[in-house]
């Protein structure tokens, strides 16, 4: 497989209205892979949240995440992003990842929010992606600051 480096697919991604979903079921899914130097560390299978719409939304309300799976927050541009974890079921981690695809860093098992004020998690810095998957993922597969985004392909 080839992998593609993130301009070119910001490019297609952001200039084709075709791909930008309308709904949860329509969305399609956004193959990314970490990498250190030229070694693939992992592969997931993301959801795009691409409207605010669906950024907002993000994971709250599911019961679950496999393995593998995850959701990828896109920005228009770089910008610092703040989450937090009302209306969630389940524990994730949440990798913040810059333009140039560089992580940029990482937030370990957050847990779902049981009472307000719900806690907030920010960007270390200015980011472009977030990408959520299960709590302890990051660590598993040794995802750190020294790895490296790649938006590999879009499946259906």
């Amino acid at each position: 497989m080839t992998l593609k480096v993130l301009s070119p697919f910001l490019i297609l991604f952001l200039a084709n209205p075709a791909i930008q979903p309308a709904t949860a079921q329509e969305t399609p899914l956004q193959i990314v892979e970490f990498v250190n130097g030229r070694a693939v560390q992992t592969r997931v299978e993301a959801q795009i949240a691409y409207t605010a719409k669906e950024r907002y939304q993000g994971l709250s309300g599911r019961e679950f995440l496999d393995e593998g799976q995850g959701m990828i927050f896109v920005y228009d541009a770089e910008q610092f992003a703040t989450f937090t974890m009302r209306g969630m079921q389940f524990a994730i981690d949440m990798i913040f990842v810059k333009s140039s695809g560089k992580v940029a860093g990482i937030v370990h098992e957050a847990t779902p929010c049981r009472e307000e004020p719900c806690p907030t998690y920010r960007s270390p810095e200015k980011i472009r992606w977030v990408l959520e998957v299960p709590a302890g993922y990051a660590a598993a597969n040794g995802i750190t600051s020294e790895s490296q985004m790649v938006l590999a392909e879009f499946s259906k």
